[in-house]
C-alpha cells in the first residue's frame, strides 16, 4: 500500500548514474538556501508567548502601507516583546530610497525557519540576497543588541529540530 510523506518532508531518489540526493520539498524550491540564505542559532530557543506576539505586531508594521513598507538604508522594522525581538532590516546603507518589505515577507519568514531551524528558535532569513533585506528574530539579551548586525553571524543553517530535518 503506498504511503504519502508530509509536505516538507525529503526523501532519497537514486537515479541511474547519479548519487542518492535528497528531493526537493516544495519549501526547497521556494525559498532555495543557495539564493535565500539562513541563519539559526540551534542553541537559542525562545520564549513562544513573547515570539509570537513580536511576530503578530512586527506583521502588523509591515502592513501598515497597503500590505508593503519602505524601509529606509541601515533603517528597520522591529518588535520586541518580553526578551524576544522579531524584526526587518536593511542592511544595505547605501541604498537611500530603501527597500520594500511585503507583509507576506513575516510569514514566509516564519515558514522557512520553522523549516530549517526548529518551531520557537532564534534565526533570520536573507529575503533579499544582495539587496540588504533580512528578517527574523532573536533573543535580546540587552537594550543594545545589535539585531541587524547580528542576523547574519550565525555559521548553521539547519538546526536538528527543524521540520525538514524530522521525519
Amino acid at each position: 500500500m503506498p504511503t504519502s510523506e508530509p509536505e516538507n518532508s525529503s526523501s532519497l531518489v537514486a537515479r541511474k548514474g547519479f548519487t542518492l540526493e535528497p528531493t526537493p520539498t516544495d519549501m526547497d524550491i521556494k525559498f532555495p538556501r543557495r539564493t535565500k540564505p539562513t541563519y539559526c542559532g540551534c542553541d537559542i530557543p525562545l520564549d513562544q508567548a513573547n515570539l509570537e506576539d513580536a511576530i503578530k505586531e512586527l506583521h502588523t508594521q509591515a502592513g501598515l502601507d497597503n500590505g508593503q513598507k519602505q524601509i529606509p538604508g541601515a533603517q528597520s522594522l522591529y518588535a520586541i516583546r518580553g526578551n524576544v525581538v522579531a524584526f526587518l532590516c536593511n542592511t544595505n546603507p547605501q541604498q537611500s530610497k530603501g527597500v520594500w518589505a511585503r507583509e507576506d515577507m513575516v510569514k514566509d519568514t516564519l515558514s522557512v525557519l520553522n523549516y530549517r531551524c526548529g518551531y520557537g528558535i532564534a534565526g533570520s532569513y536573507d529575503e533579499l540576497p544582495g539587496l540588504g533585506l533580512v528578517t527574523g528574530w532573536m533573543r535580546m539579551d540587552s537594550p543594545e543588541t545589535d539585531f541587524c548586525n547580528l542576523a547574519r553571524k550565525s555559521k548553521t543553517d539547519t538546526c536538528p529540530t527543524g521540520d525538514m530535518n524530522q521525519g
